[in-house]
C-alpha cells in the first residue's frame, strides 16, 4: 500500500519517478488516505474518500477531487441500494459547499464478480456475488440494443450534480455568502460531508431558497 505509514511514500515516489519521464507535462491523480503521502510530495494531485476529506481540505481548500467507493459506508454519501435517496444527492451541496473540483466515482456497469473471475447478472445479484455492498459496482443495468436502463440512485446523483449547478449559478449572482446562508442557516453547524441533515425536506427546500435567489 503507498499509504501505509511503513515507508509507503517512498515506494510510491520511485514508482512514479520509474514513469516520471513518460508521463511528463501530463496531470497524475491517485486515490488517497492518507494526507501525509500528499504532503511528502509523492503525490501532486490527490483524489480522496469523502470520509477522509476533512484532512485534505485543510491543505487544499479549493479544488480537492473526492471520491467514494465500497469503503465510505459510514456517516458519508454513497450509492448502495440499501441507502435512502436522500443520501445519494447530499453530495451536491456538500460539493458546492467544500470547493470540490472533481469526482471519482468506480462502477458504473462493473456486471463481474470480484477480480473478474466470471460474471453476474446484475438483475438478481446486486453485490458483485458478495464482494461489495449492494449498488457499489453498478449505476445502470443492461437494457437492450446495448442501450443502458438508468438506476434510481444515479437518477439521485444527477439531480446533485444539478443541486450543485443551481448553487454556483447563484453564487454567480448573489455572492457566495448568500448562498451559503441558503445552505446553512438553519442548521446551527457547518455541512460537511459527514455531517449533514437526513431526509428529502432539506433538500428540497435549500432549492427553494436558491430558486429565489437566482429569480430576485
Amino acid at each position: 500500500r503507498a499509504d501505509d505509514g511503513h515507508g509507503g511514500a517512498g515506494h510510491y515516489r520511485r514508482a512514479a519517478d520509474a514513469v516520471g519521464d513518460v508521463l511528463s507535462g501530463y496531470t497524475v491523480a491517485d486515490a488517497l488516505s492518507d494526507i501525509s503521502l500528499y504532503r511528502s510530495g509523492a503525490c501532486a494531485h490527490p483524489i480522496t474518500g469523502t470520509d477522509r476529506a476533512a484532512d485534505f481540505l485543510e491543505d487544499i481548500p479549493e479544488g480537492l477531487w473526492v471520491y467514494y467507493c465500497c469503503s465510505q459506508s459510514v456517516n458519508v454519501s454513497n450509492r448502495f441500494i440499501a441507502m435512502p435517496l436522500s443520501r445519494v444527492r447530499i453530495i451536491g451541496i456538500q460539493m458546492w459547499r467544500h470547493h470540490i473540483g472533481g469526482f471519482l466515482h468506480w462502477g458504473y456497469n462493473f456486471y463481474k464478480s470480484q477480480h473478474s473471475r466470471y460474471s453476474i447478472n446484475p438483475f438478481s445479484c446486486t453485490d458483485g456475488d458478495y464482494f461489495a455492498p449492494a449498488g457499489d459496482a453498478f449505476s445502470v443495468y443492461p437494457g437492450d440494443g446495448g442501450n443502458v436502463l438508468m438506476s434510481l440512485r444515479l437518477r439521485a446523483f444527477r439531480e446533485a450534480l444539478h443541486d450543485m449547478r443551481a448553487l454556483k449559478t447563484a453564487e454567480a449572482l448573489c455572492g457566495r455568502a448568500a448562498v451559503t446562508d441558503a445552505v446553512e442557516g438553519d442548521l446551527g453547524y457547518e455541512l460537511t460531508f459527514e455531517r449533514y441533515p437526513a431526509g428529502d425536506d432539506y433538500i428540497f427546500n435549500v432549492r427553494k431558497r436558491i430558486a429565489e435567489l437566482i429569480r430576485n
